[in-house]
């Protein structure tokens, strides 16, 4: 079974061993006298009576007792310990990985492995390093201060979030017995958990924000630090630096920096001086290409003048002839016909032959949906429609009057509203128009075709990706993101900044650029 020492100076007591050994052999034997005693002795041949100064002690139990007394007192004093086969101690570490930390790893590392060494007296440490956000995997395990090199793992590109959830696992995994870390640069007091903070004041500088105008760019600066800070910036497009300067920036204040792109440029690069906190210090950007939604107009609609006026100002709409391709197409007909017609691309009015009174729109039903959430239908005035004796497979009323349908979606893009213009107040109704605009847009991000779009980092992404034509990719510069179909919803922006590209397939929907914004990590 082996054994360490806590404290192996203690050891040094053993010098006490020959100590006590020698002076029982230099010690001093008591004085003989001399006698006549001749008479008794038979000759012999005469000896020398001076005797040795050094004599092998003889069997004293003195002797032994004072040996045992040293050997124990240097055994109390060295303070052993046992390292038994089951003792040992299971140690989680919470490692928080919000981009903060990205200015602490080598100090988390050494702070870290003196933490192990300290607890690793007399028992073998079991370590696992886990990510402070439980969806991310573990970092590592290992076994004693060595298992701190797992750190070089982590990836501190995360927004402030809340690690009690990593912890919950945390604690579980270590057990009644068990320790549990909690590696972070903010003082973060923590129940059940022994917090490391490796955090300190640092000076920084960095993006805060990006903005277009026109063919410009405007880039917001902002000084965290607590001294007055002079950043050299330079922008870069190509491979090539196209602009520099200087900025002067005092403790909380933010500057903005404007620009434009370099002709035939569809990126850019903004780059500060390097400090402690590398995140911020450049801003990639691309030239904004929104896509645009392609609409054909019937000759029946083209005859609702605020209709035509709201898709020429409506944003990234282009009207088309009713002849050409499109996106979407709008029409106004026969309540029959445009029922029939849903499952199509179309958005279609009904108009309503009949001259009935009008009447406020009192106990109208709102279904709970994005494209009506929130709006004010109690201004609306209209003409009932007559019932609808059927709806197509796989519609949804969003708006009824009593029980007839106002407003019906169907399965796809389409849309069918039953409120005839002609007869009511929908030119001018809140409700109707932004109804409108939140339909054009929801049917503009299903198009498939490319946009450039300028992101912050992880921020949710919309493509318009083709069903069954594979999985979709984010090709960024820290690597490539892959989600299935039925993982769409959590596309996002790649979580270290830089340019990147969305693909499915042989098709690229999206190219981009991502950002840090999170001005509560900076």
């Amino acid at each position: 079974m082996p054994v360490t020492f806590a404290e192996p100076l203690g050891l040094f007591a053993l010098l006490g061993v020959p100590a006590v050994i020698l002076i029982h052999l230099l010690r001093q034997h008591p004085p003989q006298a001399l006698a006549t005693t001749l008479f008794l002795l038979q000759a012999v041949a005469p000896e020398d009576m001076r005797g040795r100064r050094v004599e092998w002690p003889r069997r004293s139990l003195l002797l032994l007792l004072q040996l045992l007394v040293v050997l124990a007192l240097a055994w109390v004093l060295a303070q052993p310990r046992w390292a038994q086969g089951a003792r040992r101690l299971p140690v989680v570490v919470v490692v928080d990985e919000s981009a903060s930390m990205s200015a602490f790893q080598e100090a988390a590392q050494a702070e870290l492995t003196a933490l192990l060494e300290s607890l690793a007296q007399g028992v073998t440490l079991d370590v696992t390093l886990l990510s402070s956000h439980p969806s991310r995997e573990a970092l590592g395990r290992g076994e004693g201060p060595r298992a701190a090199a797992g750190i070089s793992a982590a990836r501190p590109d995360l927004g402030a979030h809340d690690a009690g959830p990593a912890l919950e696992v945390a604690r579980q995994r270590a057990g009644q017995d068990g320790v549990v870390v909690y590696l972070t640069d903010h003082p973060d007091p923590r129940p059940g958990a022994l917090v490391l903070s490796v955090g300190r004041p640092t000076e920084n500088v960095g993006f805060t924000g990006l903005a277009f105008e026109g063919e410009g760019w405007a880039a917001t600066l902002q000084n965290h630090g607590a001294q007055d800070a002079l950043r050299r910036w330079r922008l870069e497009a190509g491979g090539a630096q196209v602009d520099a300067g200087e900025v002067k920036v005092a403790p909380g204040e933010v500057r903005v920096l404007r620009g434009a792109f370099p002709p035939g440029a569809e990126r850019a690069r903004l780059v500060l001086d390097a400090d402690a906190f590398t995140l911020d210090d450049t801003l990639d950007m691309v030239r904004p290409r929104p896509k645009t939604l392609r609409v054909a107009v019937s000759r029946d609609a083209a005859g609702l003048s605020w209709l035509t006026r709201l898709l020429a100002r409506a944003p990234h709409v282009v009207v088309v002839g009713e002849g050409e391709a499109a996106d979407l197409m709008v029409d106004a007909g026969k309540d029959g016909v445009g029922a029939e017609a849903l499952g199509q691309p179309w958005l279609r009015f009904a108009l309503d032959p009949r001259l009935e009174a009008r009447q406020p729109a009192v106990g109208v039903t709102v279904e709970q949906d994005a494209l009506t959430e929130d709006l004010p239908w109690s201004g609306l005035v209209f003409r009932r429609p007559p019932r609808l004796e059927k709806l197509p497979p796989g519609a949804r009323t969003l708006v009824w009057k009593g029980d007839v349908p106002l407003v019906v979606a169907g399965p796809g893009q389409d849309l069918l509203v039953r409120i005839d213009p002609r007869g009511s107040n929908a030119a001018r109704s809140v409700a109707v128009l932004l109804m409108l605009v939140r339909y054009l847009d929801q049917v503009r991000a299903r198009v498939p075709r490319e946009e450039a779009y300028n992101a912050e980092l992880r921020e949710p992404l919309t493509v318009a990706a083709v069903e069954g034509a594979g999985d979709v990719e984010v090709r960024g510069e820290g690597g490539v993101a892959r989600y299935s179909q039925d993982r769409l919803q959590l596309l996002a922006a790649p979580a270290r900044p830089g340019a990147f590209e969305v693909w499915q397939g042989e098709a690229r929907l999206m190219v981009g650029a991502a950002r840090f914004a999170d001005v509560r990590e900076a």
